[in-house]
């Protein structure tokens, strides 16, 4: 069965799902990136679907079904929000994870989840036929096109644009695929951060097009005090929307100017380049790209000194962080753990199926498993608004991961392919500049030693982390990894709260 299921799944695209039945059992099949939430439920021995929490939440109420709190998936988000979540934060929920299956047999012999991850797969059955340059480009151009008219179906569309080269590109196709349509960008900035003020890149864009403007300033969007996350109501996203809570702002502009679908960027830095502390070096040279240029080019998207880059490569530094990486979020959660009260649950995997990514080298290790990451966030659907990312349609990821890197990175330029094939769509000033923008460190963020009082004096958190040891806590003097635990921490009490 499991090879069957790969073959329907590996041809399966879009955002939906496909149910197939037959006398003796029934199968979900939920493709790699649908857009579709999918939550399924065991009740009196039969398995009962729903595409939204709020219609299972409706569902709970009217049968007066009485919902148990999993303390050990919140204890998991609370140590870690890269750890695996397929399940939400109510025992007995579950949601069908994309790529993934559901199978009830009709022998009343229950339910049984069935993983199906597809990109290790692909990898495998990679084509050796040469490819140029020129023709993966011109396939580039053609599936992002088809991308973006499939993603932007919808009579009126919106486009989340930071200046940035992937929001850039989406609302120039957009707008040469639907030329007729009125537009609505929502640019976000930063009035503080000058690596977050992009406003003369977006002007080169906007230029091009006919639309209205939306300005969203980071420093006045942002809850610094954390005061009421927004979090979806399943507890599902790997990231808490408290982080975004600019996206907030978008999503109510967006709902208030009639706009049904939202595009964003996300996921394209993980399809034309790795950004993590992984090497691009090693496999740069392993493929004939020479060596210097390609520490270089590392150098700059790291914002780092040659030097730097030559010894974390020949020091394997970055091949043991990837390790790590891969299998449980290990440096996050060595230092999280003293807080937390359920100690024994750690180490857990990030990706349950982790040992089939071992033998892939370090930056496609990377690539695939933030890809297969990228979780959709459902918290413009609580607003009304679909969030749809271009970037994420399947034919245009399975084509970048398969696609050589030597090719994909233009022999060491980063975005290479991407650059080449929109070099008459992107204006110069974004098709040329070198790397990425600035961005708020964590730290920074938010107000932490309000989050922490509050943290403290929570009724519902005690169940879950040492109050003695968050108490030692010094928030004006933090690590990424616990203020990213405080402000976990922060969320989870809030989202407890509501339900």
């Amino acid at each position: 069965m499991q090879e069957e299921t790969r073959a329907i799944m590996s041809g399966l695209v879009g955002d939906g799902a496909l149910l197939l039945s037959t006398p003796f059992q029934s199968t979900l099949f939920v493709p790699p990136f649908s857009e579709l939430n999918i939550f399924a439920w065991q009740m009196d021995g039969d398995t009962i679907l729903f595409d939204t929490f709020a219609r299972f939440s409706s569902f709970a109420a009217r049968n007066e079904i009485s919902l148990r709190i999993d303390k050990e998936q919140i204890t998991q988000f609370l140590a870690s929000d890269r750890m695996n979540t397929k399940q939400t934060v109510f025992s007995g929920l579950v949601e069908i994870e994309h790529g993934c299956s559901l199978t009830v047999l009709a022998d009343d012999r229950g339910a049984s989840l069935v993983e199906v991850n597809h990109l290790p797969d692909l990898l495998c059955e990679r084509s050796l036929t040469p490819m140029s340059g020129s023709d993966a480009a011109e396939e580039i151009r053609a599936l992002t096109l088809e991308a973006i008219q499939f993603k932007a179906s919808h009579d009126t569309v919106g486009i989340a644009t930071s200046g940035g080269f992937d929001s850039s590109l989406i609302a120039l196709l957009y707008g040469r695929a639907f030329p007729e349509k009125a537009l609505h960008l929502y640019h976000v900035y930063s009035s503080r951060v000058r690596g977050l003020n992009e406003i003369e890149y977006f002007n080169d864009v906007r230029q091009r097009l006919s639309s209205h403007v939306t300005w969203l300033d980071a420093e006045t969007t942002r809850d610094v005090q954390l005061d009421f996350p927004n979090m979806a109501p399943g507890f599902r996203p790997h990231m808490v929307a408290g982080w975004y809570e600019r996206n907030w702002k978008m999503y109510a502009a967006a709902k208030q100017d009639g706009v049904s679908v939202i595009l964003n960027g996300d996921g394209g830095d993980q399809l034309m380049l790795c950004l993590d502390e992984m090497s691009l070096a090693r496999e740069f040279h392993k493929e004939g790209t020479p060596l210097l240029r390609s520490v270089v080019n590392e150098a700059i998207l790291k914002q780092s000194s040659v030097w730097q880059v030559t010894h974390n490569w020949l020091a394997g530094k970055s091949d043991d962080y990837m390790s790590k990486w891969i299998h449980f979020d290990a440096d996050n959660i060595e230092k999280v753990k003293p807080f937390l009260k359920l100690k024994a649950l750690f180490p857990r995997r990030i990706f349950r199926d982790a040992d089939r990514y071992e033998n892939l080298s370090v930056s496609r290790q990377h690539q695939v498993c933030t890809l297969n990451d990228a979780k959709y966030n459902s918290l413009a659907a609580a607003l009304g608004v679909c969030e749809r990312k271009p970037f994420l349609y399947w034919p245009l990821v399975r084509f970048c991961v398969l696609c050589p890197r030597q090719i994909l990175l233009a022999g060491g330029r980063e975005r290479g392919l991407f650059r080449s094939a929109f070099s008459d769509t992107l204006p110069r000033s974004i098709a040329n500049r070198v790397g990425k923008s600035g961005d708020v460190d964590v730290v920074q963020l938010f107000d932490y030693a309000t989050v922490k009082k509050r943290v403290l004096a929570s009724h519902t958190l005690a169940d879950y982390i040492e109050l003695d040891a968050v108490s030692t806590i010094d928030p004006h003097n933090l690590t990424d990894e616990i203020a990213g635990f405080l402000m976990r921490c922060a969320t989870v009490d809030a989202y407890l709260k509501t339900i």
